[in-house]
């Protein structure tokens, strides 16, 4: 039986990295996001699937998304949705994971999926993400002040709580991938 894992984690917690690892090291389907903004030079991960407003507009008409959402990046809005599930690649026989970076609105791709397993990415030292964000930030020229004033709401609200699962990448990112292939095999 294949798995279907959504990783969420904090801004810099790592999950576009520990991705990567589950992408290149298993039998992996990732499931896209589609979304109006540019890709980054840094993106090696098929997590998005990018189109025009007017593509997105048309297929939000025809009832494409589970979920929308707007976000303003560097001052401009772009459009991110989670497609319906009829619309998600198909799963090949001895796929192990199938794997989505959905963020928030992961649980009402659990509406539809139901033995989807929610995971929280986490790092127990907060300075250790602070750190690992303004690499990225400087990276990927995106602004750390906004994405630690939301990383601060979600330590507020204690987000991990909301999630099926919680792994820590306290260490390196093989190592957060390796307790996540453990949840795989335990199945």
């Amino acid at each position: 039986m294949t798995l279907h894992v959504n990783l969420s984690s904090f801004a810099g917690g790592g999950k576009t990295t520990v991705s990567k690892i589950l992408l290149d090291t298993c039998r992996t389907v990732m499931i896209p996001k589609i979304t109006t903004r540019s890709r980054r030079d840094t993106e090696e991960i098929p997590e998005y699937i990018f189109v025009s407003r007017e593509e997105f507009e048309f297929r939000k008409s025809q009832g494409y998304f589970l979920a929308v959402e707007t976000i303003k990046l560097n001052g401009e809005s772009h459009y991110y949705a989670i497609p319906v599930v009829e619309e998600w690649p198909s799963i090949p026989e001895g796929t192990e994971l199938v794997l989505s970076v959905f963020g928030e609105k992961a649980r009402i791709a659990k509406e539809h999926v139901p033995e989807m397993k929610l995971v929280f990415i986490s790092l127990r030292d907060k300075n250790l993400l602070a750190e690992r964000l303004r690499h990225r930030c400087l990276t990927d020229g995106s602004n750390f002040d906004k994405k630690w004033a939301q990383n601060k709401r979600y330590f507020a609200s204690h987000i991990e709580r909301q999630y099926d699962v919680v792994v820590y990448n306290d260490g390196t990112p093989e190592e957060c991938a390796t307790e996540i292939m453990a949840i795989i095999k335990e199945r």
